[in-house]
């Protein structure tokens, strides 16, 4: 009633259109002074660079893992359902197929995402659907936090479902 989406294991892939734009990404350490100031940018990461796009599709989410394995027929995260069934260091965590799908390399990607006529973003896609449009280290702000990343506060590595954190400005 609200518009919000309700995943479930059955839900495709949803996509959202990212604007065309001609923008800075990348980042650099110098000066505060200059654009895309990040002061945790390593030397050889910058200096940012003006780029072009043209207005595209990206997943609104991860590949969650249900997605993974009806495309491949297998699902070989670490964090999927035999790492998570039993307690992990005294504590029970909650697994769902909508976990992000992890434990994939690039190449898995190019041999399997044509399937279904999908690629992975260029960098440059990549970084700017996930600033949209804000100058900003992050696009809410300069700093993160626990609540912001998928993190775990147990100091224990583990993910959360997709779509479980705030999406950027542009959805």
């Amino acid at each position: 009633s609200e518009g919000n989406l309700i995943l479930t294991p059955e839900t495709g892939v949803i996509l959202v259109l990212v604007p065309g734009s001609t923008s800075l990404i990348g980042s650099q350490s110098e000066s505060k002074d200059l654009p895309r100031f990040d002061p945790y940018t390593e030397s050889w990461e910058g200096p940012p660079l003006l780029v072009k796009e043209s207005a595209y599709l990206l997943s609104k989410y991860e590949m969650p893992q249900t997605q993974w394995e009806r495309l491949t027929g297998s699902n070989p995260s670490g964090y999927g359902p035999t790492r998570l069934e039993k307690p992990l260091n005294g504590i029970q965590y909650q697994w769902s197929s909508l976990h992000p799908v992890e434990q994939i390399s690039w190449n898995d990607c190019q041999k399997w995402l044509p399937r279904w006529n999908l690629k992975l973003p260029t960098e440059a896609q990549w970084e700017y659907a996930c600033r949209a449009g804000t100058e900003s280290v992050f696009p809410w702000g300069s700093s993160i936090t626990i609540s912001q990343a998928n993190y775990s506060v147990t100091g224990l590595e583990d993910t959360r479902p997709v779509g479980s954190y705030p999406p950027n400005p542009w959805g």
